[in-house]
């Protein structure tokens, strides 16, 4: 709640400008936009469409440091006059967009690591049995990137944020939060007509966090609508205003990128959101058909795999220590939780107990010392009580920036260096007595830095209790109970029940073995064998549980963490869908989904237990909003879009001419690129004629995999919706080729 109400906050930063006197009709004459504001101001915010989050979330925190000082510098002017007021949450929702970049990053490397184990195990199943020296590389190699990835699973347990559950909340109430920023820059026209570039630099704020959370996952509900809109409001402003005739000014080339990033994650979001509605119909479907088999994977990816592995995974904290190592890990946990407590309550307790002197301060400067005395006193372990109170998760950063952060920096980069681009001691930071240290951050209120430090605090806490709640899992017939227990999870299944039918469905789909030789053969045995001794296991009398759960961690090898047999059983599930369906080329439909990689994407998107019905709804909504985004970008920029093709075909004329064969293939793609995303569009615009996109096409990316077909006056004028994916089936169908030799 305290994540949402801080977005909610931000609302506050446009409101804060000024009230709104005149139309920016009535005043148009003395606003000269075209000079203003510049081209690559204009199109930073519709380049942030095609990029990943990470890049994205890190690019709009440096325009939100660039909005903290744009707001600073207007804040004397009496029509902006309130914009002071607002610097402080600006910076608390900085930290908010650092706290998002290092979550998703955690993510980003899990997956990469996942990746690698992957391509590993498929190296080992195409290796000969004879070769031992090739296989003990490889395993050797495994189990590195096996240790990796428990040991990144559990940093990314203990350190994110926020978990699975509320990612979807996290990412839809962030683009609602930015929609309300820039829909209320619209309004506050009289401190835009003077501050002309502020809309840009806040378009390009909530651009970027609104791009970023609708590429991330389609699945988002109100975030997949919110995205949307937001750039089609932006679209908006730029029609009414009559601006986009200084984008000709720019740079064609950059321009033609930025447009094609747009119509590129339209169309992506277009297709993967139809994508994950066949697969919600799917998943919804009681048709005892042949594509039933395929239902039977996606159940065992959505609820068999992760109720056994949830289990294990209580397996792996719930056995008993058999060492002090053992005890001293649950011991310590509980130290930082009681140690978490005394911090908070002696923090908040200094912060009042210095709110007289700091109140009272005689000039910024007196204040500005009476804060960095109370902030030193919250920064430092207390020991004023004879014990130290000492938390390993709440002081896991640099121990240098905690004090600064408790002043409202957000990332280092903004703290003064020292020699050796060290960060100056915050004890000798001075910016009254010293040029060097002066910086834009603002010094906060007291209230702010509670704010801040109670942030601070609760978030380790979280952490910890999600730690604590797995560790004191201390009894193992507890533990044994909930492997046949239906209530245990969400999905209402038991682990037994998932294990045993994971283990038919292998021993049903055993030629996902028969047709490999070597070590894929013996992971698929090996695994098997696993399952059947867990089994055995879970049905035994043994009475002393507590052997019954260290069996069971033996078997699944949990010193390797759960991922040692989640990745196993999700391989073998891909696996068996590619033998079954792969292999079939007059399943015509089913082989669409495996080349595009659309099945697994879908999945991975909904993945979970929410209510599919209101899912379906959203994405059904969603769709006619994109389509009308679509066109109305196409409707705005068309003329636009006209000259970087005309632009595109000079240099290939010239490049052509000079015989220059790498600027002609270079040129030639930009443009096919560019035509590829007008297929998007459903009614090819009528101020660019299709000779300028006849005969393209994307050339295969690699030697052997299929090339994009040729765009022609056909294709063009037929049916929208066999076009509209035309640019995200060519590079899903090359990757698929790449990974699998499949086409």
């Amino acid at each position: 709640m305290k994540f949402v109400q801080s977005f909610l906050a931000l609302s506050l930063v446009i409101g804060a400008l000024g009230p709104v006197t005149y139309s920016l009709e009535e005043k148009k004459s003395s606003l000269n936009l075209e000079t203003l504001i510049p081209g690559d101001e204009l199109l930073r915010y519709f380049g942030a469409s095609c990029e990943t989050q990470g890049t994205w979330i890190q690019t709009a925190r440096g325009q939100t440091e660039s909005l903290i000082s744009a707001l600073k510098k207007i804040q004397d002017d009496k029509r902006c006059s309130s914009a002071g007021e607002v610097l402080a949450q600006l910076s608390i929702f900085s930290q908010r967009l650092v706290d998002l970049q290092e979550w998703s990053s955690g993510r980003r490397l899990y997956g990469d690591l996942s990746a690698q184990e992957q391509e590993i195990l498929l190296q080992l199943s195409n290796t000969d049995a004879s070769d031992t020296y090739t296989i003990d590389l490889l395993h050797d190699a495994l189990r590195s990137v096996q240790i990796e990835l428990a040991t990144q699973l559990s940093r990314n347990e203990s350190s994110k944020k926020y978990d699975q559950i509320l990612e979807s909340t996290v990412l839809a109430d962030t683009v609602i939060a930015a929609e309300a920023v820039l829909n209320q820059a619209l309004l506050n026209q009289e401190c835009l007509l003077r501050q002309p570039t502020l809309l840009t630099t806040i378009a390009s704020v909530t651009g970027m966090v609104g791009s970023a959370a609708s590429l991330t996952n389609p699945a988002l509900s109100l975030g997949l609508a919110s995205g949307t809109e937001m750039l089609g409001t932006f679209i908006g402003y730029f029609r009414n205003h009559r601006v986009t005739k200084q984008i000709a000014r720019a740079n064609l080339a950059n321009i033609g990128s930025a447009f094609q990033c747009v119509l590129e994650s339209l169309s992506n979001q277009y297709c993967r959101t139809k994508d994950a509605i066949d697969l919600i119909d799917l998943k919804a479907s009681n048709a005892q058909t042949v594509e039933n088999d395929l239902e039977v994977a996606v159940r065992f990816l959505d609820r068999e795999i992760p109720t056994f592995v949830q289990w294990l995974d209580k397996v792996r904290f719930g056995t008993l220590p058999n060492s002090k190592q053992d005890a001293n890990r649950a011991n310590e946990v509980l130290f930082e939780q009681t140690a978490l407590q005394a911090i908070k309550r002696a923090g908040i307790g200094w912060i009042e107990q210095n709110r007289s002197y700091f109140d009272t301060a005689g000039s910024d400067q007196e204040g500005f010392y009476i804060l960095k005395r109370i902030i030193l006193g919250l920064a430092v372990p207390d020991r004023s009580s004879g014990q130290d109170y000492y938390s390993e998760t709440l002081y896991s950063g640099s121990v240098e920036f905690i004090p600064y952060y408790l002043m409202g920096f957000t990332n280092a980069s903004q703290v003064p260096k020292a020699f050796g681009n060290s960060l100056v001691g915050f004890s000798q930071f001075d910016p009254y007595s010293n040029e060097d240290h002066r910086v834009t951050i603002p010094m906060p209120t007291l209230d702010q830095v509670k704010s801040i430090f109670t942030y601070w605090v609760d978030d380790a806490t979280e952490q910890v209790n999600r730690k604590l709640n797995l560790i004191l899992q201390t009894d193992p017939g507890f533990v044994m109970a909930e492997a046949h227990d239906l209530t245990s999870n969400l999905s209402k299944l038991s682990p037994e029940n998932a294990l045993k039918r994971m283990i038919e469905f292998l021993k049903q789909n055993s030629n996902i073995a028969s047709n490999h030789d070597g070590a894929f053969t013996q992971i698929y045995d090996d695994t098997i064998d696993i399952l059947n001794n867990i089994l055995v296991l879970l049905r035994s009398d043994e009475i002393d549980k507590r052997k019954l759960v260290e069996q069971v961690s033996h078997e699944a090898q949990l010193a390797f963490g759960v991922t040692f047999i989640q990745n196993r059983l999700e391989l073998l599930v891909r696996r068996a869908i590619f033998e079954k369906y792969g292999q079939n080329r007059n399943q015509k439909n089913s082989l669409q989904i495996l080349a595009a990689n659309r099945f697994l994407e879908a999945f991975n998107s909904v993945r979970g237990n929410g209510n599919l019905a209101m899912m379906h709804s959203d994405m059904q909504k969603s769709l006619p909003l994109t389509i009308d985004t679509i066109n109305a970008f196409s409707e705005v920029f068309s003329k636009n879009i006209l000259k970087i093709l005309d632009y595109y075909l000079q240099q290939e004329q010239s490049a052509n001419k000079q015989k220059d064969r790498t600027l002609l293939k270079a040129y030639r793609h930009s443009r096919a690129e560019l035509c590829y995303g007008l297929l998007a569009v459903p009614v090819w615009p009528e101020n660019i004629p299709i000779d300028r996109c006849l005969g393209v096409n994307l050339e295969a990316l690699i030697p052997g995999s299929p090339a994009s077909p040729a765009i022609s006056s056909q294709m063009i004028k037929g049916p929208h919706e066999n076009r509209v994916c035309e640019h995200r089936d060519y590079f899903r169908i090359s990757k698929i080729y790449q990974e699998w030799g499949h086409r």
